[in-house]
């Protein structure tokens, strides 16, 4: 367990393995244990650091509202206290937003950039279900029957055939730190305000854009439009899996992401 003073909070962060540099960064009301299915396969052939971001887990909770472009800042910080220069980058959903400024504000930072369920903005149906989930917490409700609640926006329909995969992930989800309502609207803040446009533009990192066809929270077409923004851009879709795909497919989402990594840097005119 370790914690770092960043930007005027405590950011709780963990580190595991050898090799060059990893930095994973979660999404939206997601702990750092919940890349536990990556790491266990990530941490042979890397260092890998994941951290709960500000707002959730053991991090501080500071009054909101954030945005993407302020935890950005958090991470490039994190590095900066942990004495890494450069490392490649993997963001889920939310924490593949806060990536996009991480390697617009602080290219030097990053090696390969890896963007997972994630858009370049917010729409409808995804800011409905998390301000459910965010009412939830707020009215009460029992901590397994929000999970359950939640599942089948986040998983695909044939999930759900497994009973003991359900269960299993209702117990993963379930040994999270009791959420905080203010600190997930601050949260969902930086969800809703996403939107760097041109900028994205900037990137000139190689880069890997995976989501899955059954993702109901981030549909094909907002990341299509990601993918349209960003130079050298590598996409690939994933047949099956819902939003938390790397939970439901870690297995090959992990032999993605490892390929990319490993594979021999490219110049942009290969």
């Amino acid at each position: 367990m370790a914690f770092a003073t960043i930007n005027g909070i405590q950011l709780y962060y963990e580190v595991h393995g050898e090799g060059p540099p990893l930095l994973l960064i979660t999404g939206f009301n997601a702990e750092a244990n919940q890349w536990q299915h990556q790491i266990r396969t990530l941490k042979k052939h890397f260092h890998v650091i994941c951290l709960d971001n500000r707002g959730i887990g053991k991090s501080d909770k500071p009054p909101g509202p954030y945005n993407t472009e302020l935890m950005a800042n958090d991470c490039a910080a994190l590095l900066t206290h942990l004495d890494i220069g450069k490392t490649h980058v993997c963001g889920y959903s939310l924490g593949g937003r806060i990536a996009q400024y991480l390697a617009i504000n602080h290219a030097d930072r990053i090696d390969k950039l890896v963007l997972a369920s994630t858009s370049i903005r917010s729409y409808a149906l995804s800011r409905y279900i998390l301000t459910m989930l965010i009412e939830m917490i707020r009215q009460g409700l029992p901590n397994h029957f929000r999970i359950k609640a939640m599942l089948p926006w986040f998983y695909s329909p044939a999930f759900f055939n497994d009973e003991r995969k359900v269960d299993y992930f209702c117990h993963f989800l379930g040994h999270q730190n009791l959420p905080n309502a203010a600190a997930l609207t601050a949260q969902l803040a930086a969800v809703n305000s996403h939107n760097p446009g041109e900028r994205l533009r900037t990137i000139q990192h190689q880069t890997l854009i995976t989501s899955s066809a059954e993702d109901l929270l981030c549909p094909q077409e907002y990341v299509d439009e990601l993918h349209r923004f960003i130079p050298h851009a590598r996409r690939i879709i994933m047949p099956k899996g819902g939003h938390a795909y790397i939970h439901e497919y870690a297995d090959d989402f992990n032999a993605i992401l490892l390929a990319f990594l490993n594979e021999p840097e490219k110049t942009h005119d290969q």
